[in-house]
């Protein structure tokens, strides 16, 4: 392990984080991430889409992206048919409906 320094909350620490005794409040908060926005999904879906076919990577964060997108579209908080549920949130994220169906069929396939 490499020796790094962080400043979480008001404390600097050096040397190994593991053996730093910090606020264990201060340490989650600063380690929270924020939500992604569709839009946000929408902008890495446009940086990998294309890559996917040839990259592992891609191809893993374009299935991660639409397993997330799917949860949204199916949770309590969307009324409607899933159907119409899904091509909003599409819609919002600038991804087009044919290159989610693309990853989706891609992944039916290579299930056992």
């Amino acid at each position: 392990m490499r020796s790094s320094t962080f400043k979480i909350c008001d404390h600097v620490v050096s040397g190994l984080l593991g053996q730093a005794k910090i606020d264990e409040n201060c340490l989650q908060a600063a380690f929270t991430m924020d939500r992604l926005e569709n839009e946000d999904i929408g902008l890495i879906w446009a940086r990998h889409f294309p890559k996917r076919a040839n990259s592992d990577t891609s191809n893993s964060l374009c299935l991660t992206l639409a397993m997330i997108l799917r949860g949204r579209a199916i949770s309590p908080g969307m009324y409607g048919n899933w159907d119409k549920s899904l091509q909003q949130i599409l819609t919002q994220a600038g991804i087009p409906r044919e290159q989610f169906d693309t990853v989706e069929s891609d992944a039916k396939q290579r299930a056992p």
